[in-house]
């Protein structure tokens, strides 16, 4: 379903239903969040809340968390924000060919492209610059008036399965403009310097809405030219484990 944004937007976002579910092998709750020096960290985050995940000049990823589960809320919405589009994804199924082409229409006059396949879409929107959305599902076991979560089976507990989404994001390389709760740890000064995590901080990454630009976001921002990131390596992190980010692409 193809879905008008706010007119002052001037965007358009996808929404897509019919909910589905996959096979993967889901972590305990998300986001876990994993820095592309290997840092491992727990967003936590509000109830229904939507927080900065990665932004850059050129494009913003924001995600909103659930309302219920464990502490580290899963994701369920995923906000991209990218020239004068806003593209949104949640956990319900979609077919891939018309997505596709939705996308390819409202990213190709903007020099960014898609590839979408069951339950996966990937976006590349500068060169070097992708942005990986999954669905997947977990099952956790809770004990009856409960608001703890236990990741193994017991005879006392009962499973509850949470659709979420994961999100990786990849980058040529290093830069100090790049922010957000995920995106801060792509500043190059943490090539020479450990990454921690506040909690603290948490808040100051909400924004108001998915279609919210955030950091240095600019709508006509230009592609960083290459040769910013010559010498470095690309630069990958986000809440998907190294399997699902490699193979999580099979459904039942």
């Amino acid at each position: 379903m193809l879905c008008r944004c706010g007119a002052l937007l001037a965007s358009v976002c996808f929404d897509v239903s019919t909910q589905q579910e996959l096979q993967t092998s889901g972590a305990v709750g998300d986001p876990h969040l994993r820095g592309p020096h290997g840092e491992h960290f727990d967003f936590y985050g509000q109830p229904n809340g939507i927080y900065a995940l990665f932004s850059t000049p050129q494009f913003a990823v924001n995600m909103h968390l659930m309302n219920n589960g464990p502490k580290a809320r899963f994701m369920d919405e995923i906000g991209v924000v990218f020239r004068n589009a806003t593209l949104r994804f949640n956990t319900h199924a979609f077919k891939p060919a018309k997505l596709q082409q939705q996308l390819d229409a409202q990213l190709a006059p903007l020099g960014g492209s898609a590839v979408v396949t069951p339950s996966n879409i990937e976006l590349e929107l500068c060169d070097g610059h992708r942005v990986h959305i999954q669905q997947r599902f977990t099952v956790l076991w809770q004990r009856a008036n409960s608001t703890v979560f236990y990741t193994h089976k017991a005879s006392n507990r009962r499973p509850v399965k949470f659709f979420h989404l994961d999100v990786e994001v990849e980058v040529p390389g290093c830069h100090d403009a790049f922010d957000g709760a995920l995106g801060q740890t792509y500043q190059c000064k943490y090539n020479a310097q450990p990454f921690r995590f506040d909690h603290a901080q948490e808040e100051s990454f909400r924004v108001d809405s998915l279609a919210s630009p955030s950091g240095a976001f600019a709508r006509n921002a230009p592609c960083h030219e290459q040769h910013v990131y010559a010498g470095q390596a690309p630069m990958s992190g986000g809440s998907m484990d190294s399997t699902a980010a490699a193979a999580g692409r099979q459904q039942l």
